[in-house]
């Protein structure tokens, strides 16, 4: 019996009727075991995230289902991913710290209420996107499961130095902002792979990694680099891309990339090419377009070469060895 009138609330709240929705809220703290049963919270906490989870502004994703709404066939146990768009600008989304199996929280155009993310501890993956963001939130620095954490489309121009307590980061994202210099304690993000930095304000990159970092990516397009150094760049690199910027030479030391498999110096205002840009023997794609080059180095070394993008520059000639 009681079985059957619990379903039927569940129908009632699964209403797009506003008023059989609130009526069927009201009638399922009556059920306290029922509803822990079956949505693996307490009926104190599982009312308030019902509620939240039924606006327009919240899309879930579960263990068993993609991008929807919610309806009560969603176990609150099985959400493990969320997006908040800008209709809520309260306080409540705190609420969902409670959800167990939630991994993944995206805030767009959320800038209040941050604080509250010291309640998120087991969030493996964080998005914040918004214009009103204009100061980078200290709260993050506590989400120590943190493997991926994307900032994007702010006004932020710095990072705290307590970035570097997220030692489980695996991928930094902060682009399409304002940054104009990264905190030493990047040094500490050991297990990072991959880095983007793209469409920011830096002019140059602190001499702080060290070797014992795996970074495998790192994308810096779109800033105001004059320079790169050693250090900037690691022995593991696959991937580096640091189109439209300002540079005007390179170093002379890359001959220790030898892992790397794309380069991107696209639009910078590059003269001339280290010679030593023939060791990277795993190079697959080189993009040296919309530059000053005059003449290129012997790339004969560059056995598994693939693509190479010179356009817009000013060679004379091209050596009869580029193609063999």
């Amino acid at each position: 019996m009681r079985n059957q009138e619990f379903q039927n609330i569940l129908e009632m709240i699964n209403s797009k009727d506003e008023t059989n929705f609130k009526l069927g809220i009201l009638l399922l703290k009556g059920y306290p075991k029922e509803f822990k049963s079956y949505f693996g919270v307490s009926v104190a906490i599982g009312v308030k995230l019902i509620s939240f989870l039924r606006s327009d502004s919240v899309s879930v994703f579960g263990l068993a289902f993609g991008k929807e709404q919610w309806d009560v066939n969603m176990p609150l146990s099985d959400i493990v991913e969320i997006h908040i768009h800008n209709k809520c600008y309260n306080s409540h989304w705190s609420i969902l710290h409670h959800l167990p199996s939630l991994k993944i929280l995206k805030l767009f155009d959320i800038p209040k209420y941050l604080k509250k993310l010291v309640l998120f501890q087991q969030l493996e993956h964080l998005v914040l996107s918004g214009r009103d963001l204009k100061k980078y939130p200290e709260s993050i620095n506590t989400l120590k499961k943190l493997k991926k954490l994307e900032i994007k489309t702010t006004f932020l121009k710095e990072i705290s130095d307590g970035i570097g307590n997220l030692v489980n980061l695996k991928m930094l994202e902060i682009s399409n902002s304002c940054i104009e210099k990264l905190p030493t304690t990047i040094r500490n993000l050991i297990k990072l792979e991959t880095l983007f930095l793209i469409n920011n304000k830096l002019k140059s990159l602190p001499d702080i990694f060290e070797n014992k970092i795996n970074l495998k990516n790192s994308y810096l397009s779109r800033n105001r680099l004059k320079m790169l150094h050693k250090g900037d760049f690691f022995k593991n690199l696959h991937h580096l891309d640091v189109s439209r910027n300002e540079l005007k030479k390179l170093p002379n030391d890359w001959y220790y990339l030898k892992k790397l498999r794309s380069l991107n110096l696209t639009f910078n205002h590059i003269e001339e090419l280290p010679s030593k840009i023939g060791n990277f023997s795993n190079l697959r794609e080189l993009h040296l377009g919309i530059n000053k080059i005059e003449t290129l180095p012997c790339l004969t070394k560059l056995k598994k070469l693939r693509k190479l993008y010179i356009e817009k520059n000013r060679l004379k000639e091209l050596s009869s060895s580029i193609g063999n």
